[in-house]
């Protein structure tokens, strides 16, 4: 809700309970009041099903993957009951060094229908706690693999060496870990150490740490008095608990340039062996736990004369608190604190495990949308027209900021009173502590935006298909880019996403055959970027005069020009061999120049002025093609590699970076690379009711090198601001992985084994 991201960490074990996953690409006519630009993906999950079943799932694969699967299903029982439970665990070292993961997900729902399934009533809950190792920062390509940096032309000498010290680690390479023996001291009345006690083996610790879960609990209500109308109504709840981890204090001398890795030991030390008991460097944990509640209900009726209408309200309630913490002192008593942003109480520079520093805000999000949609359709064609509209509010209370001054319910002064301030009013002083002073907070911020799309499918005749689709989508910016995280205001100058949207398309399917063609073009009118410029305060009077400030503006009127065309097709002869394939290509660039004025709130004034103009978007493969055979000698057997191939691919960059003799200037360009998988599988029945099913997965089954993600000129020094794989930091892809597995089965499990076929 604050950012429009899903972290899939928060979902491990979906795939366990998921029935069918539907992945809409373009406009389409799907049934929700969210704009979306680039498509829609589906997730639907088993609901109770006909028999009875209970599976038992054991998987492995490399790097020390492990994973145990139940899941149980009822099917229908009487009186119209069911119920549906799986639960599963996992624990792997992971494939980039020091990322390993621990996790688990559970899952319930329990559903009656009610007198001749007209009424259906369900609870369900589901969660994953989990944790894992992370690393954040991308690498010079030499840092990975020297001869593949220097096959690109990166100039790996003295130069390039003395600012890259951490030379051919190989692309597994994480600089997050180090090695940890935690040990225990006990000192006399004078602070000296008279004894040592180590607690526990050596072992990989991985300062960057994500540690969340985010269970869900949903209550659903659906009503279908006949084939013809259709009612769903849903409410839920989803609390996030947790936040990632990161070192604080660290110096040049805690990175070990022989390993490439952390002096966790030494700093470990350090703070054990000091006498003060000072912890110089120390893990912080950045927590964002949520409250979100919400309410979806939908409707479709199948009207006369072939119309269809539909439609639906969504309404959530978003609060994410944000602070840190911390969260290890490395073997310290106390942290001190230089940069606490605390202005309420007293300082505390000395501070304690738990302890909150840095950050302490909380941000509110209440999103409002409603869709109708009326189709009509006859044997020749079939059209759709939808509109939605919805609302987004934002609010923001800051615990560290100075609080205001708020008299009879009059904002007197804002964000003015820390703790040793006061002001003189109406013959009144008043201190951080009067009850007059108040946490300061944003007022609420109220933005609109809507979609219109429609299109149209003429079926030529039983095989062939032809449709078009269009819309227009003004799209709200989330909350991540309104409200700004180191204040308590919002980005100046914001403006809705325009983008409008045009599709083509052929679709012909036969008995062996079948193949899907579009085109599209998508336009972005505006699509703003944001920038964040530092100044000092001069302003008199002002609560932060003389202090260094950050103003966020939208820099508006910025455009971008996706088009391309995707074909894919299947052939399939019989039941023992199908082919597919994908080709699709794209072309996706900035069109406009940018000159642009703002005044700040102190009067100055700044020009923002930048040419992307006709520069590839950087950050995801525009062309991609993809062939996969599937092959069944014997019932129940088959193997099925796919090659995949990937290219133009650009390095992602800032547009605003484009100016001065840089302007249209084209990222770098990633080498074009290709995976190789196999999977297999083998499933066998006995007893009619019990089934044994084997699966293998060999994915780069070539082990191939390559780039999977890049930043231009990602530096900040002039010497490497030159577009090319020397200034490009970079993630490579994952090398050759397995994974195997074998599910055991039992269906019916209620049925008797007599004639009578009543269930239990």
């Amino acid at each position: 809700m604050e950012n429009g991201a899903v972290y899939w960490s928060n979902w491990f074990g979906l795939d366990a309970i998921t029935r069918t996953m539907q992945v809409q690409r373009g406009l389409g006519a799907s049934k929700l009041a969210i704009p979306s630009v680039g498509g829609t993906i589906n997730i639907i999950t088993q609901g109770i099903k006909e028999r009875s079943e209970l599976s038992i799932k054991q998987e492995f694969a490399n790097n020390n993957f492990f994973r145990t699967s139940v899941a149980f299903n009822s099917g229908k029982l009487k009186g119209g009951w069911g119920v549906s439970l799986a639960g599963s665990f996992k624990k792997n070292d992971g494939w980039v060094d020091g990322n390993d993961f621990q996790g688990g997900f559970y899952y319930a729902k329990v559903e009656k229908m009610f007198k001749e399934g007209k009424h259906m009533i369900s609870a369900s809950a589901f969660g994953a706690p989990q944790q894992h190792g992370q690393r954040f920062s991308q690498q010079p390509i030499a840092v990975y693999d020297k001869d593949y940096a220097g096959a690109l032309g990166v100039p790996v000498d003295s130069a390039y060496t003395s600012l890259f010290k951490n030379i051919n680690r190989g692309y597994r390479f994480n600089p997050t870990w180090g090695q940890l023996t935690r040990t225990t001291t006990t000192r006399d009345e004078n602070g000296q150490i008279l004894d040592t006690l180590y607690t526990g083996d050596t072992s990989v610790y991985n300062t960057s740490r994500n540690i969340y879960q985010k269970p869900q609990v949903m209550i659903r209500y659906s009503y279908a008095p006949n084939e013809r109308f259709f009612l769903s109504t849903s409410v839920y709840a989803s609390i996030g608990i947790g936040g990632g981890t990161q070192v604080i204090g660290a110096n040049s001398n805690f990175y070990d340039i022989q390993t490439g890795q952390l002096r966790l030991q030494d700093s470990y030390n350090s703070n054990v062996f000091s006498k003060s008991g000072e912890a110089k460097t120390a893990i912080r944990q950045s927590v964002n736990n949520h409250r979100w509640f919400g309410g979806l209900m939908t409707f479709n009726y199948k009207g006369r004369k072939g119309f269809t209408y539909a439609g639906g309200v969504d309404v959530r309630s978003y609060r994410g608190e944000h602070y840190r913490k911390l969260y290890d002192m490395l073997g310290g008593n106390f942290y001190i604190v230089t940069t606490n942003a605390d202005r309420n109480g007293q300082r505390r520079d000395t501070i304690g495990l738990g302890d909150k520093m840095d950050r302490n805000d909380i941000g509110y999000v209440n999103w409002g949308g409603i869709f109708g949609q009326v189709e009509y359709s006859n044997k020749i064609v079939s059209t759709f027209l939808n509109v939605s509209a919805a609302v987004s509010a934002y609010n923001k209370t800051d615990y560290f900021a100075k609080k205001s001054l708020v008299v009879d319910g009059d904002m007197v002064a804002f964000k003015a009173l820390g703790f040793s301030d006061s002001i003189q009013y109406n013959g009144k002083t008043y201190y951080n502590n009067s009850p007059e002073a108040k946490f300061s907070k944003t007022a609420w911020k109220y933005i609109p935006g809507f979609t219109i799309k429609g299109g149209i499918n003429f079926a030529i005749n039983g095989q062939n298909n032809i449709f078009l689709n269009g819309g227009y989508l003004n799209k709200v910016p989330a909350y991540n880019f309104v409200v700004l995280s180191n204040d308590v205001k919002f980005a100046n100058n914001i403006k809705n996403e325009q983008v409008g949207a045009f599709e083509l398309g052929y679709n012909y399917t036969s008995r062996y055959f079948a193949l899907n063609f579009n085109g599209y073009v998508t336009n972005w009118i505006n699509k703003p970027v944001s920038s964040s410029v530092t100044y000092t305060d001069t302003a008199v009077g002002s609560p932060t005069s003389g202090e260094q400030v950050s103003e966020t503006v939208y820099i508006p009127g910025i455009k971008a020009l996706h088009m391309g065309a995707e074909l894919d097709f299947a052939i399939k002869p019989n039941d023992m061999f199908q082919f597919e394939g994908v080709i699709a290509y794209g072309d996706w660039t900035w069109q406009s120049k940018v000159q642009f004025d703002w005044t700040f709130e102190n009067g100055a004034k700044k020009q923002f002025n930048f040419d992307p103009r006709g520069v590839h978007v950087g950050g995801s493969a525009q062309a991609q093609l993809s062939g996969m055979v599937r092959i069944e000698p014997v019932k129940g057997f088959y193997i099925k590699p796919r090659i995949t191939y990937f290219a133009k691919q650009y390095a992602d960059f800032n547009p605003e970076t484009l100016s001065g003799d840089n302007a249209r200037r084209e990222s770098w360009k990633l080498p074009n690379y290709y995976t190789l998988d196999i999977s297999a599988g083998y499933s066998y029945t006995f007893k009619k009711k019990f089934v044994l099913t084997f699966r293998a997965n060999f994915i780069n089954i070539t082990d191939n090198l390559y780039i999977q993600d890049a930043n231009n000129n990602a530096f900040g020094d002039s010497k490497f601001s030159t577009f090319d794989a020397k200034a490009a930091t970079v993630f490579f892809g994952q090398g050759f992985r397995w994974s195997t597995g074998v599910e055991f089965s039992w269906i019916n499990i209620f049925k008797k084994d007599s004639k009578d076929k009543k269930q239990f």
